[in-house]
């Protein structure tokens, strides 16, 4: 599985879980409040991963690009079973340049939860039921007309979610 979506608030099995060690990588859109397809200048903001857990927190500052488009990358670290990931906006137009009465809408409300597993499954023999039980499915000829079910184990490869940021100007 390439990039598994991390958080799917529709989704009951969320929040689903992420090996330890891996990156998390966050995308989305800043968006002028109220202003659909109103976007700022790439220098213009800058957005920033905040990572909380039991054990601390944790920053990292992403990239800005065209139509308000950022990405943002943020480790999982070893020993937290638990953390939330939220995106902020570290700064509103350019840089040393005073902005007044700009501010960030939605900072702080963006949270997304994500479980750490330090022994994620791993992938298995492909396996085929069958009357006898479980048998390995290498070195086994199946028929072309008859159906079987196969059992599959996976580990997630990395983690990834999409947000929305909005300024308020």
């Amino acid at each position: 599985m390439n990039n598994p979506l991390v958080s799917n608030e529709w989704d009951a099995r969320s929040p689903l879980s992420c090996q330890i060690g891996f990156k998390i990588s966050v995308t989305g859109t800043v968006r002028f409040e109220g202003q659909a397809a109103t976007h700022p200048a790439p220098n213009a903001y800058t957005v920033g991963l905040e990572l909380n857990g039991t054990n601390g927190t944790s920053q990292s500052i992403g990239t800005s690009g065209e139509s308000g488009a950022f990405s943002a990358f943020i480790q999982l670290p070893s020993g937290w079973d638990h953390v939330t990931v939220s995106p902020w906006i570290l700064q509103i137009g350019p840089s040393g340049v005073p902005i007044f009465g700009a501010e960030d809408a939605s900072a702080g409300e963006l949270l997304v939860e994500v479980k750490t597993d330090p022994n994620p499954p791993k992938l298995g023999p492909l396996m085929i039921y069958t009357p006898n039980g479980g048998q390995l499915a290498d070195g086994n000829i199946l028929s072309p007309i008859e159906q079987f079910r196969s059992g599959l184990r996976f580990r997630m490869m990395n983690c990834w979610t999409l947000l929305y940021l909005s300024l308020l100007v």
